[in-house]
């Protein structure tokens, strides 16, 4: 047999069996036909169509947009696909079958007003695959709905017989429509996403006010640290001017005499000497150290102000005493150079005479008090210490009367008291500078240019301190 009649033969065979399988096709669509020939009779909601493959449009009645649809499609349908050879195959509503026969293959071939299916979202979805019936919900649009069934395949074609039928169902007006339902949803989930946001708030305001609080205590904390560490410290402060104070009370308490004037001016006439030199123990210059170490601690100072001002009084006693000591220690001379220069005319300070009487009347004070004590002791000797003490009280009244009378005579004070805080005073300059000059002639040991040089400059020295403004007069 020649290769052309082999060709010719297997040609024959293929169209054969193809023609059998196109029998077999048409039959079976004529039995679904006869099974489907009747659809049910409509109702006032309820509507029946056949829906070809071949992607004709259907329309359906005028549907309500505040009511709810179900569709229903039911049966298959064939069709045919190749582009160089024909190929059948079956499919229902949403799936056609694989080369086995089995409905497993899932495709978008219904669309209702041009959308497919999987667009539009459709409800309560149904599928039964052994009936080939599928349901789903859609919302009423107000218009007529246009629905329209492709082929699974690009190049699928189907005739107008193979069709599947589709009941469209108007649901009860109980029954929510999927855009109320979906506004519902959309309501809640904007509810919910508020209340969330609202909680979100609250719990971040919450963090920030703990935060905040946190912040606070910490700040309550580190400011009662740092007062519990001010008050610490003030107590300490306070602990330590106590005890110095204490110590100073106690020492003023033992001293005490310092605050009697007659026990002063005995103390200060008997050690004169001690006082106003550097003899040991140099007591000048050690009550004026410890004078100027007191007061150069204020809050020492200031503490006993409030708590013992008998010790800040005793320490201005003996400042005092050292003040008398120096005027005790000027030459006689040298309180009548002050008179003769004021009745001259010259503008110098009055007070050495005015503290002159006031130790002498303080010294009168003192001797009467001693003569009296003698004649009533019993003393040997006692006429001889009476009569020096009246020599030296009548020459005491004399200077006291001279004095008096000079000052009166120029309208000068005569009444003065020495003031332990005034440490600059014009007599204390004049004292030191009288003070200065005998030491400093005693150190030239003889040398009579050098000490009628030093003589010259100590007076010139004197003399500016009278030349002094005449509020001092």
């Amino acid at each position: 047999m020649s290769t052309d009649a082999v060709i010719v033969l297997v040609l024959s065979i293929v169209a054969g069996v193809m023609i059998i399988l196109l029998i077999i096709a048409e039959v079976m669509r004529a039995i679904e036909r006869s099974r489907n020939a009747q659809l049910p009779a409509d109702t006032s909601d309820t509507w029946h169509f056949w829906i070809p493959a071949t992607g004709e449009e259907v329309f359906t009645e005028p549907t309500r947009p505040d009511r709810v649809y179900r569709f229903t499609l039911e049966g298959t349908y064939a069709f045919s696909f190749g582009l160089v050879f024909s190929h059948a195959g079956e499919a229902d509503a949403f799936y056609h079958a694989d080369y086995g026969g089995n409905y497993s293959s899932r495709y978008e071939g219904i669309r209702i007003n041009g959308k497919e299916l999987g667009r539009l979202s459709p409800a309560s979805l149904f599928e039964d695959r052994f009936i080939h019936r599928y349901s789903f919900q859609l919302d009423g649009t107000g218009d007529r709905l246009v629905l329209q069934l492709h082929c699974p395949h690009s190049t699928g074609s189907s005739s107008q017989e193979n069709a599947l039928r589709f009941t469209l169902e108007e649901l009860p007006a109980a029954i929510p429509t999927l855009r109320s339902l979906r506004q519902q949803e959309e309501d809640q989930r904007r509810q919910d996403e508020e209340r969330q946001a609202r909680a979100e708030a609250r719990a971040a305001r919450r963090v920030v006010r703990r935060r905040q609080q946190a912040e606070q205590e910490l700040q309550a904390l580190a400011l009662q640290a740092a007062q519990a560490v001010e008050q610490s410290a003030q107590q300490e402060c306070e602990r330590v001017l106590r005890a110095k104070a204490d110590e100073l009370i106690r020492r003023v308490a033992r001293e005490s005499n310092v605050f009697d004037e007659n026990f002063r001016e005995r103390f200060v006439r008997k050690n004169r000497q001690l006082i106003l030199t550097k003899i040991e123990p140099d007591l000048g210059r050690l009550w004026v150290q410890e004078h100027e170490q007191l007061f150069a601690d204020p809050e020492l100072v200031a503490f006993l102000k409030i708590h013992a001002p008998q010790v800040l009084e005793w320490f201005d006693r003996r400042v005092e005493m050292i003040q008398f000591a120096e005027r005790l220690d000027l030459p006689a001379h040298f309180y009548d150079e002050v008179e003769n220069r004021l009745a001259a005319g010259e503008k110098v300070s009055s007070e050495p005479l005015a503290l002159r009487l006031y130790d002498l009347e303080r010294e009168a004070g003192i001797l009467a008090g001693h003569r009296s004590s003698y004649l009533k002791g019993n003393e040997a000797g006692w006429e001889n210490l009476v009569s020096a003490a009246d020599e030296r009280l009548e020459a005491i009244r004399t200077e006291i009367t001279r004095r008096k009378d000079f000052l009166k005579s120029r309208g000068l004070p005569t009444d003065s008291k020495p003031q332990p805080d005034q440490e600059h005073s014009h007599m204390d300059q004049f004292v030191g500078l009288w003070q200065e000059e005998q030491e400093t002639l005693g150190k030239l040991n003889g040398d009579d240019d050098a000490i009628e040089q030093a003589r010259v400059l100590y007076a010139q020295e004197r003399a500016k301190l009278f030349d002094q403004d005449s509020q001092y007069t």
